[in-house]
């Protein structure tokens, strides 16, 4: 369940960003728990692009704040997804607090309560 709620926080919060369907595979990805480093050659792979092409993708998402550049550079460079920024979480408590008030959430509700506590 934290998988699909990071999922729906990442597109929420991105909604008026446009992406290439590249880029909406390869986010997707990620989001579902991508194993190992993600590089341009791995990403000209799972998109079947050239390099070059993967390169220009990946640098317009680092623009965009979507990916970050990890530590190790030159030709070992990576890239993973940035943490979803806060007011998402916050927006999504009051969207939470709505639907339990109105009787929507039935048996995730006092998951979804205990996790709201926590924040």
């Amino acid at each position: 369940m934290a998988a699909v709620l990071r999922k729906a926080r990442f597109w929420e919060q991105y909604a008026g960003t446009s992406f290439n369907d590249r880029q909406r595979k390869i986010i997707n990805q990620l989001l579902n728990g991508f194993e190992g480093k993600l590089t341009s050659s791995k990403w000209a792979k799972l998109a079947k692009c050239s390099q070059d092409t993967a390169l220009r993708d990946i640098e317009d998402l680092v623009r965009k704040g979507v990916l970050v550049k990890d530590a190790a550079g030159g030709r070992s460079t990576s890239y993973s997804l940035a943490e979803i920024a806060r007011p998402v979480r916050a927006i999504e408590r009051a969207h939470c607090r709505e639907r339990i008030s109105s009787g929507q959430l039935g048996a995730q509700r006092d998951e979804v309560l205990f996790h709201i506590a926590l924040e």
